[in-house]
């Protein structure tokens, strides 16, 4: 349920107008490009050391089970703006719950939302001057990754949500019009995959 409400948190916040998803041919085009991510994820779990623990169910009909709720969710959201019983002004620090939803943009977040699962990049840990532990960064502020090598699983599973984001970007000029909301979005060339390994830092992210 917290992913299905993360995801809609990100339509939310996405430009764009309201619009309901386009032909099957615009979700087939969005499958097309995640199935090859889902399967080197069951690649990945199955060569790790630890075959996999923790890998439950990434696969591709995790994603779309979680599509179908998605956008079932947003649309009783909507519904329940629009009859004046959810809604209203936010709080400070909180997005208001909205009747416009873009269902492309939602379902192909839902099907992209695992990707990362197959692996790709990871940060490091450290530890602030209060003890609280960080994520490092360089000189001008900016997160340092370097490339998994995908056989500690664990931190394949910790970052996995960090990776599916970079795969949405990384894929952003393949999907199709309906599920592109990419305006405010950088070029990302150093995140490319087959990247020498070492650290890298982000790039080009708002």
């Amino acid at each position: 349920m917290r992913k299905i409400l993360a995801l809609l948190l990100a339509c939310m916040l996405a430009s764009g107008s309201c619009a309901a998803a386009e032909s099957g041919n615009t979700m087939e085009a969005v499958r097309a490009l995640v199935q090859p991510y889902y399967s080197a994820a069951i690649e990945v779990a199955l060569n790790s050391p630890d075959l996999g623990r923790g890998f439950t169910d990434h696969k591709m009909a995790h994603a779309e089970m979680v599509a179908v709720k998605a956008v079932e969710t947003g649309r009783a959201i909507v519904e329940a703006v629009q009859r004046g019983t959810l809604g209203g002004e936010a709080p400070a620090g909180r997005v208001a719950k909205s009747g416009e939803i873009d269902y492309a943009v939602l379902e192909a977040a839902a099907l992209f939302h695992d990707t990362g699962m197959c692996g790709g990049y990871a940060l490091n840990e450290t530890v602030d001057e209060n003890g609280l532990t960080v994520y490092e960064t360089d000189e001008n502020g900016r997160y340092i990754m370097y490339a998994e090598d995908n056989l500690n699983f664990a931190e394949v599973r910790v970052f996995h949500s960090l990776n599916s984001g970079l795969y949405v970007l990384l894929n952003r000029m393949e999907l199709p019009s309906p599920c592109r909301r990419t305006a405010r979005i950088r070029s990302m060339k150093s995140l490319e995959p087959g990247c020498s390994r070492g650290k890298r830092s982000i790039k080009g992210m708002v």
